[in-house]
């Protein structure tokens, strides 16, 4: 009977460590451009790709997708995604 909860147990724990390991390994992840360009302030052109800030930082020219991909450390996919590397733990 102890050797069955034990071996449970350990499926158990297996279960919970495998999905984890799988998010430390890496992978890449893919973020939309214009949710990014929103949740710093500013305003998403699709057909242009760029981000511009808003009337208070005007003094700052739009960015370009591409750049603001690059400057996280990420690969620019056209139409308004970045893929990032996972977050290893």
């Amino acid at each position: 009977m102890q050797r069955g909860r034990l071996l449970a147990g350990m499926a158990l724990a297996a279960a919970l460590v495998v999905p984890l390991s799988g998010c430390a390994s890496g992978g890449k992840v893919g973020v939309s451009m214009a949710k990014m360009c929103q949740a710093h302030g500013g305003t998403w052109s699709q057909a242009q790709e760029t981000c511009a800030m808003s009337a208070t930082e005007a003094s700052k020219a739009a960015k370009s997708a591409k750049d603001i991909c690059a400057a996280q450390g990420g690969d620019y996919l056209p139409g308004g995604t970045c893929m990032l590397e996972g977050a290893g733990m």
